[in-house]
Order: C-alpha cells, then structure tokens, then sequence
C-alpha cells in the first residue's frame, strides 16, 4: 500500500487491481448477490478500508460493518446489442464502473453484471481496488461470494469458513518483522542492488510516455508437451519450480533480446511467508503480494534455479526495507535501488480457482485503470496455467514499442520453453 501511494498515480481511485470481467453459466439475481457481498464485506475487514492521507502521509482505517447501499450491485442490459458491437460496449461500462472506485469513503469493491441477452451468457465485472485486493484474497474472495450467493439463493443464512488474523494485526506484524534482526541481515543483500546501473531496455520509437492509455496486451498460449512438461514435467523431474521454468527462458529470450549479459526483473509474490511468523494469514483478505528486484544470468535451468533461491525469503525483505523499516537512512538506501523495467507475475493453476459456473474473459479488461495513470514498467509478464495450457500476457506500451517486437519475444520466450522441456523427456 505504501508503494502504491508513493507512486503518486493519476486518478488513484481508478485502479482495478482483480480480473475484471468473468463469463457465467447463467444470470444471478442482483439481490441475492448484493446480500452475499454484504456478507462477504462484514466478514473480511480489509474490503471495507478507506484512505485518506495527512501531513503525515497516506493511511488506512477501517470502519465498523454497514449495510452496503444497491450501488455496491449494477445492473447492465446489453440484451439488443448486436455481437459485433457488444465486447466494446462491456469495456465502455468496465471503465464507467472502475473508475466509480472511491478510496476515501470506501467503495472499493463493486459488482456489475452484464445481461447479454437469452442467446449469450451473462457477464460479471468485479471491481476490487489494488489496495485491497491481491490475487491471492481474490481467490478467498470469490470463493465466498459464491459460497455466500448459492445459500442467500437457497434461503439460508450464509457461513463462510472462520476468519484468520484481522488485518491491524497483520499490520502490526508486518511493522514489527521490518525491525526484527533476521530482516536487517537481509541488508547487505538488498544493499548491492543499489549499486547497479542496468542499461534501458531498448525502444522501437518514443512517442510519448509509458502510459496506462498506452498499454496493449499480447496474448499467447503453450500446450501439448511442452506446457505438460513445464507445469509438471520439469517440477517433478527435477525439484524445481514452475516460475523458475518460466524465469529462465525469461532471462534467455530477454538477454538474446537486448545484448545484455543480464537480466533485471520485478518478481512479484503472495507475500504470505515468514514475515508473520505463527500469525495465520491464510484467509485474510488484503493487499500482501510483495514486489522484489531479481538479477539473472541465462544459463542452464539448474543455475538460474539457484541464483533465484538466493533471494531471501522470497523477496519479502525487501520490501519490509524499503517501506518499514525505522531507520530513515536504510529505507533511503533500498530507494536507491533501480526499478526494474521488466515485470514477472506468475498466478499458479487458476483451474482451481476459475469453476465450472465462471470463466475469465481474457480479452474483455477494458479500462481496468484510469488512462491518465503512468505505468511504473516497460513490460509486463503473466503468466498462469489452466486446464494443461500455459497462458501468458505481456503487457507493453505502443508508445515504446511495437506488436511485431513484443511478438518476436513472447515467440522467443517460447522457444526456450520448448527448449526446456525437450531437456525433461
């Protein structure tokens, strides 16, 4: 949360920071699905949070649970909108209704379903703002909307499974970790970062800034062996990790890319490990995920495996460094730290967490953040796997580059993942 504010992002409200828009089996009853987000509301606390900022800076409170009003649930009819105009017309109300996110009073979660007609299945945009919501609390939080809706449908009184740790005392936690003396012999690790000076990646043009207005997505997909082989083939082979499969034909594809010797990259985590000890913070919804800077060599599967695992504790540290730790002096330090251009976010097996009754729709974000904001990365990795097939989106500016380049790369990146798996049969 303190990195997000220190961005100082244009239109900070309008800021999704959940998958946007979810196909569904069939249509929900909006009462039944405000009474369940009012459930799902009152039982996680962090979903309630407001934000407000003093001359001390930017803070959170957390007020006491309240009946949420129906604009928390909207309504659209694109029923007599035609198929060739319908998918623009979802991301034209994706953005209207993303961008009614309100930190200071709370709003920031909201539902809008998309009624397309008897011959089309209905659509669910679920506005949670970054703050609030990681991948990992999206997951708990669909989980019980869809808990919470099937008993308001059945008449009943929802249960959701016990709450964990409220989110003051992972607060609290976090704060205290930050000075603990096994986050301070993380310094030294942290601290050489400060010192390099990696080279830009190169541009095909600069034709204005890294914008949010600017960003495209390019999707691609692995199957068949090669996705068999890197979510579980290479895994159970040789006891490494599906985003170190991933990393190493990252830094492969990237250095062959650039001429560089090296690759600096944002990882990005669930931030759930050892910084709160015996708190169990395995329900709690909240903003957790960790982003932390990674140098890689290409090489060998096994070497890029070891120089990630280098990284203490997942990368937690750094963050706990940068942000809250007391020492002023230590956290202007890891400011010097450079940010990497390249961003990687591996979401695990969505399989699990995408059910039968509703799909993503992986073209249909829309405007999930506001045009005006600044995009704090050149490129963006995701990658996640459903159903044997790997499914990557990277995430650039056409102010800086163009299709035909980030296609040669994600075509590139492939070609290291066939390279792998050729190397597991």
């Amino acid at each position: 949360q303190l990195w997000f504010f220190e961005q100082d992002f244009a239109a900070a409200d309008h800021w999704n920071g959940m998958w946007p828009v979810f196909e569904l089996d069939r249509k929900l009853e909006p009462g039944a699905l405000l009474r369940a987000l009012a459930t799902v509301l009152a039982h996680h606390d962090g979903l309630r949070a407001r934000f407000r900022s003093d001359d001390r800076g930017p803070y959170a409170e957390l007020p006491a649970v309240r009946t949420p009003d129906g604009s928390r649930v909207t309504e659209v009819d694109l029923g007599h909108v035609g198929d060739a105009d319908v998918e623009a017309e979802i991301a034209r109300h994706v953005a209207l209704r993303n961008s009614a996110l309100d930190l200071a009073d709370g709003m920031t979660v909201q539902l809008t379903q998309f009624d397309l007609g008897p011959q089309r299945r209905p659509r669910l945009l679920v506005s949670a703002h970054w703050l609030v919501m990681d991948y990992y609390s999206s997951r708990i939080f669909y989980e019980d909307l869809r808990t919470a809706y099937f008993a308001v449908e059945r008449g009943d009184e929802p249960q959701l499974p016990p709450k964990t740790a409220p989110l003051p005392q992972a607060a609290e936690q976090l704060h205290a970790h930050a000075a603990s003396e096994q986050v301070e012999a993380e310094l030294p690790y942290w601290s050489r970062l400060a010192d390099l000076s990696p080279p830009p990646l190169p541009v095909d043009h600069r034709l204005g800034p890294n914008t949010q207005a600017s960003a495209v997505r390019h999707f691609t997909e692995v199957t068949g062996e090669t996705a068999a082989a890197v979510v579980t083939g290479l895994p159970r082979r040789l006891g490494v990790e599906i985003r170190e499969v991933l990393l190493t034909a990252l830094a492969r594809a990237v250095t062959a890319w650039t001429g560089q010797p090296e690759l600096v990259v944002e990882i990005e985590g669930h931030g759930r490990q050892t910084a709160f000890g015996p708190l169990d913070i395995s329900r709690t919804v909240g903003r957790f995920s960790t982003l932390s800077p990674l140098v890689l060599r290409p090489g060998e599967l096994a070497e890029v495996r070891d120089r990630i695992r280098e990284m203490p504790h997942q990368g937690v540290g750094y963050g706990l460094l940068r942000h809250l730790h007391p020492d002023p002096a230590v956290r202007a330090r890891m400011a010097q730290v450079p940010v990497p251009e390249i961003g990687f976010n591996y979401w695990g097996d969505v399989s699990e967490y995408f059910t039968g009754d509703a799909r993503p729709v992986v073209e249909s974000f829309g405007h999930h953040r506001s045009d005006l904001g600044h995009r704090t990365r050149t490129l963006d990795l995701m990658a996640m796997a459903s159903d044997g097939t790997l499914r990557l989106v990277w995430t650039y500016s056409t102010n800086l580059h163009t299709e035909a380049t980030v296609r040669a790369l994600a075509d590139r990146f492939i070609d290291e993942l066939h390279t792998l798996a050729r190397s597991a049969g």
